[in-house]
């Protein structure tokens, strides 16, 4: 199974450390600007936060960034 990071394409470019769950606001993110605190998620898991932070997002829009082990 493939591993990916969440990248953060905007105004800093940074990576997505974790993914918070809310039922009020939705899925929301920790970031950071460090690759290797970037957090690494199942593809599975990847496909669908990634698609559903850019279903939210206005301002930037998150890729997918496989991990090389």
């Amino acid at each position: 199974m493939k591993v990916y990071r969440i990248k953060i394409d905007g105004a800093d470019n940074g990576y997505v450390k974790g993914v918070l769950f809310s039922i009020e606001e939705g899925f929301q993110v920790i970031a950071t600007n460090s690759q290797e605190e970037a957090g690494w998620y199942e593809e599975d898991k990847a496909k669908i936060y990634c698609e559903e932070l850019n279903k939210q997002s206005i301002e930037v829009e998150f890729k997918l960034e496989e991990v090389e082990k």
